[in-house]
């Protein structure tokens, strides 16, 4: 670890914390109507129920219609093999995986050479059959990170979503694609 502490510095941070007496935990929380709750299910219920309150439902009704473009498909985004391996050869090894546990940047990255080609195909075949995606890849974990003030109110905490990192690397590739049009 010490050797490289340069490039992994939340491995370090990582090892100090488990090292320290003081663990910093979520809870017990005091919901909106000033109820404490202490169980894992109730705040993770009140987390819900605050994260929902921040956002609003959308007025659609005076939204314009959307233009179709006919000639432009999912089939029509171009990348290559070589495109795959540079993504995955620049994930953050230190990013936290999504629902997938077990698809790491770090083991992707320790793959890369294995998982390329496979990943490849998997992309070329989402594009190529009307866009569909695995349903695994619309899920994610929201994780509260707290903010500022007391830890025990859920308002001083704000969501992160957490998702599958195969899908951010195709997303990735769509967008280069997208942003590279004319």
């Amino acid at each position: 670890m010490a050797q490289n502490i340069k490039q992994d510095l939340k491995s370090f941070y990582a090892y100090a914390r488990n090292k320290t007496k003081c663990k910093v935990q979520v809870g017990p929380l005091t919901t909106q109507d000033d109820n404490t709750v202490s169980s894992a299910a109730e705040m993770v219920n009140a987390f819900n129920d605050y994260f929902i309150s921040l956002f609003t439902k959308e007025d659609t009704s005076r939204l314009p219609a959307p233009v179709t473009l006919t000639n432009i498909k999912c089939s029509d985004v171009n990348f290559t093999i070589s495109d795959v391996y540079d993504k995955l050869a620049k994930l953050h090894p230190d990013k936290v995986a999504g629902p997938d546990n077990l698809m790491s940047p770090r083991f992707l990255l320790q793959i890369k050479d294995y998982v390329t080609y496979p990943l490849y195909l998997l992309f070329r075949k989402s594009l190529d059959e009307d866009c569909i995606v695995p349903t695994d890849w619309k899920n994610a974990n929201i994780s509260p990170i707290h903010k500022k003030g007391s830890r025990n109110k859920a308002e001083n905490y704000r969501p992160i979503s957490l998702t599958s990192q195969i899908c951010e690397l195709f997303e990735s590739i769509i967008k280069r694609h997208c942003c590279e049009a004319p």
